[in-house]
């Protein structure tokens, strides 16, 4: 089981602009970010490291972000991770 990592942020998000903006932000106040399009993938990227912060959207393909975040909380019951939900909707205009 891997270390939780400092100053490391897995950012989880189907859209790629959302993860490039997030990690912007996230790169500036000095930490480093995983990126990861869905849930699965994430927990794939969980291998390799335990960040401290997992930043995570609601809806994404495959695995939501709430089964994901339900995942983490089983698999690293005893590890001080800090699981966040985004979710943002799109109001379209007609």
């Amino acid at each position: 089981m891997p270390e939780v990592s400092a100053n490391c942020v897995l950012i989880v998000d189907a859209d790629s602009q959302m993860r490039t903006l997030l990690s912007a932000h996230f790169d500036k106040a000095g930490f480093h970010a995983i990126h990861a399009g869905d849930g699965i993938e994430a927990l794939v990227r969980l291998r390799d490291a335990l960040p401290e912060v997992i930043i995570s959207d609601l809806q994404m393909p495959r695995l939501s972000g709430l089964k994901f975040i339900g995942i983490v909380r089983r698999r690293f019951p005893t590890n001080r991770v800090s699981p966040l939900l985004q979710c943002v909707w799109q109001l379209n205009r007609f």
